[in-house]
């Protein structure tokens, strides 16, 4: 699926992911606690130290020309580079980590959906992985009407980097 193919889709894979969500009568803050220590318990358990995935992000965090898809690479746990994507390696060029860097490791994903649910976002909407447990879509939004929602994707997850 192309990337333009994905922006399309986005909506719609964020409704499917979110489907089973709603949380009547109960405490929403509770429920994406129960899923956040689910999906963490999911990958802690798979033991993957080194990845790379493509990350989308869409906010006001950054001018519009900076968001594009990156692909980031983790080796042994922490960091290795963020590049801005493209097929061929070599075309591929550094994206700042000053719009990247939080969001460059899965466990600075599950800080993002972590952090929501203490600061009682407005909205937060998560979408995990189902085989490896990460985030794969988050919606947050700390005060509707503000200018703070940010939406992220996570996809091309490939837990032995090296392309």
């Amino acid at each position: 699926m192309t990337f333009r193919n994905r922006r399309i889709a986005a909506p719609a894979l964020l409704l499917a992911a979110l489907a089973g969500c709603d949380v009547v009568g109960g405490d929403i803050d509770n429920f994406q606690r129960d899923k956040l220590s689910q999906a963490r318990t999911q990958w802690d358990g798979k033991n993957v130290a080194s990845y790379s995935y493509i990350l989308e992000l869409e906010c006001f965090c950054a001018p519009a020309s900076e968001l594009k898809p990156v692909l980031v690479t983790v080796q042994n746990g922490a960091a290795a580079s963020l590049q801005y994507w493209n097929e061929d390696p070599a075309k591929r060029t550094p994206a700042p980590a000053a719009t990247f860097g939080a969001y460059d490791t899965v466990e600075e994903l599950f800080d993002v959906v972590e952090d929501a649910i203490e600061r009682d976002a407005d909205v937060l909407q998560v979408g995990y992985d189902p085989e490896f447990g990460f985030p794969q879509i988050i919606n947050v939004d700390y005060q509707v009407g503000g200018s703070d929602q940010k939406l992220l994707f996570v996809s091309e997850f490939d837990s032995t980097p090296g392309a």
